[in-house]
């Protein structure tokens, strides 16, 4: 991961991409994003995009050896939320969250 200073402040940050084909090795999904940690204020956001026209923030307050839960609905976290450019669709995303548990201090 990355560290630099934001505002005199130190983050930490990874980036990915991803893709996820069907057996017939059609593309199903793709998404590019970033996770970051900012650990003066205990917060953890991820910032997403899919080329279908998702954008999400998702965020949450984490201390070292909890799970870190991050939502678009986490008001303790300023700016996070949710862009669905599809969202009149048959299958809108109206929200965001997921919870990762780090085993053995990895």
């Amino acid at each position: 991961g990355a560290s630099n200073e934001l505002l005199g402040e130190k983050t930490y940050g990874v980036k990915y991409e991803y893709w996820i084909n069907t057996t017939a090795g059609e593309a199903l999904h793709h998404e590019t994003g970033h996770w970051w940690w900012l650990p003066s204020k205990e917060v953890v956001i991820r910032v997403a995009t899919v080329p279908r026209g998702q954008l999400v923030v998702a965020g949450g307050k984490w201390s070292s050896g909890s799970p870190i839960s991050i939502s678009t609905d986490d008001s303790s976290v300023h700016g996070v939320g949710l862009l669905d450019v599809n969202g009149d669709s048959a299958v809108p995303t109206r929200s965001f969250r997921t919870t990762v548990t780090m085993e053995g201090g990895k």
